[in-house]
């Protein structure tokens, strides 16, 4: 004799599982709306219980004469813009520097003399150089003394100030 047992796929067990639920759910709601009588069952103890809400009365509003108190602000580091200015030009030349070596190396593995792949070395330090001098540099000096300033409006102030400048601009290319 031969028994075959046939276990029941996953839609099967799925939709027994449902209808139990919902048989469990119809018989609860048809207790409560048939006998109001009979007490509800305790709530299980490992059902969270909702944490009570104090009431709190939203916040008054300012009175009209409320002024905000300003916020001081920090006092401004007169060096600050050429130090920030020499950091981001020295990265610039060191990129420039680096692209420049780069293309000798590829002249030098294409067959070229090396002088001819040393000589790549200087433009591409010129082309990174100029650039980024004119667009990040000068435009913090000229906030100092304007560069179109003739010499004869430069007052020592001045000079001493864009000397400070200076200063402040190579304390930020400086490692």
């Amino acid at each position: 004799m031969q028994v075959t047992i046939s276990l029941p796929t996953r839609e099967q067990l799925a939709i027994a599982l449902v209808s139990m639920v919902l048989a469990g759910l119809t018989a609860t709601i048809v207790n409560r709306v048939q006998r109001p009588d009979v007490p509800a069952p305790a709530p299980s103890p490992y059902a969270p219980t909702p944490a009570p809400t104090p009431y709190t009365p939203p916040p008054a509003p300012p009175s009209p004469d409320w002024i905000p108190t300003p916020t001081p602000r920090p006092a401004v580091d007169p060096d600050a813009g050429p130090a920030a200015a020499g950091r981001s030009y020295a990265a610039a030349l060191v990129r420039g520097y680096s692209a420049g070596w780069r293309t000798a190396a590829d002249k030098l593995e294409a067959g070229a003399a090396i002088p001819d792949a040393l000589a790549a070395v200087g433009p591409a330090w010129t082309a990174y150089r100029v650039p980024f001098f004119d667009r990040d540099v000068q435009p913090v000096f000229d906030q100092v003394v304007p560069s179109d300033s003739p010499p004869a409006a430069v007052t020592p102030d001045k000079r001493r100030a864009l000397a400070r400048a200076f200063r402040a601009f190579a304390a930020g290319l400086a490692p």
